[in-house]
């Protein structure tokens, strides 16, 4: 992992601490779905795609009622989402061609094992809250020399 991979673990770790976990639903990568559909959804509440859609806030994508893992959220936060992850058109993540925890290892200059560390739900006995979602990506930050890094 390097800086910028930290920086924006910790950038995803601090917005997770502050989402209600009515809107956090690790089982789903994001649920825009359930916003009115990607097909039927307000211009404002589109995803970024490479067709220039404009991207969602997570104040929109609470406001629909729309419920993401970290992952999910992640392409929704600034400066996050700026730098290319998005969710696509199957409301999965993507990052520089890939989908899922591989956009997820790539994005944040992990392993495909840390990656599923952090995002799957498998890898957690019970249905986590975002709080311990960002608790465990802090751990993994710190167990690699970042215990603070800008994103």
């Amino acid at each position: 992992m390097n800086k910028t991979g930290a920086g924006r673990l910790l950038t995803l770790a601090a917005f997770l601490e502050t989402l209600p976990r009515s809107v956090f639903d690790i089982e789903r990568w994001a649920g825009v779905r359930y916003c009115g559909g990607s097909a039927y959804m307000p211009a404002s509440l589109r995803l970024p795609s490479k067709r220039g859609r404009k991207g969602i806030t997570p104040a929109e994508m609470r406001s629909c009622g729309a419920a993401a893992c970290a992952l999910g959220w992640a392409a929704t936060i600034e400066p996050l989402a700026g730098r290319g992850l998005r969710i696509n058109k199957q409301d999965f993540p993507e990052y520089s061609g890939l989908i899922g925890y591989d956009a997820g290892a790539l994005f944040f200059g992990i392993s495909l094992r840390e990656s599923e560390f952090l995002f799957s739900p498998n890898k957690y006995s019970k249905n986590p809250s975002p709080k311990t979602v960002a608790k465990r990506i802090r751990a993994l930050c710190d167990k690699a020399g970042w215990v603070e890094a800008a994103a």
